[in-house]
């Protein structure tokens, strides 16, 4: 925060604060990097270059995805 910047906001009103929206926040981060996005080096999605999935997904078929607890 700057210090010249008047800070009107509560902690209650920023809804990123809690650890579980964070947690699924940085979870989807990294279902995008690594089963969406073509890495820059490798031309290839993570995933698809460790044997882990047949192919690329688009963001439209990970949001489709059930997750299933274990």
């Amino acid at each position: 925060e700057h210090p010249d910047t008047v800070q009107d906001i509560h902690d209650s009103d920023i809804h990123a604060k809690k650890v579980e929206r964070l947690q699924e926040r940085l979870d989807m981060i990294w279902i995008l990097q690594n089963f969406v996005r073509t890495h820059y080096t490798t031309k290839e999605v993570p995933a698809v270059a460790l044997g882990v999935a047949d192919k690329e997904m688009s963001f439209e078929n990970v949001m489709r995805l059930r997750i299933v607890n274990c």
